[in-house]
């Protein structure tokens, strides 16, 4: 599992690190660079759980139930409750997931 530091950050600090990589994200254009960034900053079991949680995602919005997306990615419950809590609960999460994999599919 993944560990952050035991030293904690200020809440300012820790803002100021995320809108950084947030900023990063954002200018980053081409997925070549985007891959080679991530890549690089996450571990290969980050990646695989990222991954996971889009699929996740982009199953509940085509309607496959819980049964079907465990077979599949070999996940819990957990995951695919709390990602369809949040899409529910944050309609622009949805909105922004549903535009975003609508492009892709």
């Amino acid at each position: 599992m993944t560990k952050i530091s035991r030293i904690p950050l200020a809440e300012h600090e820790r803002e100021n690190l995320k809108e950084a990589f947030w900023q990063v994200l954002v200018r980053l254009r081409k997925t070549r660079d985007i891959e080679t960034l991530l890549i690089n900053l996450l571990t290969s079991t980050e990646v695989e759980m990222f991954s996971k949680r889009l699929r996740i995602v982009k199953l509940l919005l085509h309607g496959s139930t819980y049964a079907e997306i465990r077979r599949e990615l070999k996940v819990t419950d957990y995951p695919i409750t709390r990602l369809s809590n949040t899409l529910h609960a944050d309609r622009r999460f949805g909105a922004i997931l549903k535009n975003f994999l609508r492009e892709i599919s």
